[in-house]
């Protein structure tokens, strides 16, 4: 059942798609959730899995009001190492997409667990993973201030500012 709320037909069952719209999905989500939430690591590893970001990014202040044991940071190590395997490929892409709301939850939830980690292997691995997308998203907020530029100039300007740009590139 489970295999195929998160696969489509004829996939390989390492290649989750959790259709979040998709009713039985949701109910499957859904149970898991109320059985896993026991252990809150095994819940935000599940939501990060089902793209569930909203909810992810909800549990992780909810990680201050609880004692952090070795064995939650040994199983958020776990969680990072679970992000940068080909599983989890499909939320690593989702990071390209800076202006979806989607992304940005993810990236709360990444930077999240990144504040609880202490500084180890795992801590640089999501660091170094967090910092290859912050070109991507100073490029953006470029591209969108000269973009209102453009706005607001003569189309000579605008024509200068574009091959201007595009030198650049």
């Amino acid at each position: 059942m489970l295999e195929r709320c998160f696969n489509h037909p004829g996939e390989q069952p390492d290649k989750p798609n959790f259709e979040p719209n998709d009713q039985e999905s949701y109910t499957v989500f859904k149970t898991l959730y109320i059985t896993w939430c026991h252990n809150p690591v095994a819940a935000l590893s599940l939501c990060l899995l089902a793209q569930a970001y909203h909810i992810s990014s909800l549990l992780i202040p909810k990680f201050c009001d609880m004692s952090i044991s070795l064995d939650v940071l040994m199983q958020l190590d776990r969680l990072v190492l679970l992000v940068e395997s080909p599983i989890f490929l499909r939320q690593r892409l989702q990071l390209m997409e800076p202006r979806s709301l989607k992304s940005q939850l993810l990236i709360k939830t990444l930077y999240g667990v990144l504040m609880l980690l202490p500084q180890s292997t795992a801590f640089t691995t999501l660091n170094e993973r967090l910092k290859s997308i912050t070109p991507l998203y100073m490029m953006l907020n470029q591209t969108v201030r000269s973009s209102a530029t453009l706005c607001s100039c003569s189309p000579r300007r605008q024509l200068m500012v574009c091959l201007a740009n595009s030198v650049l590139i």
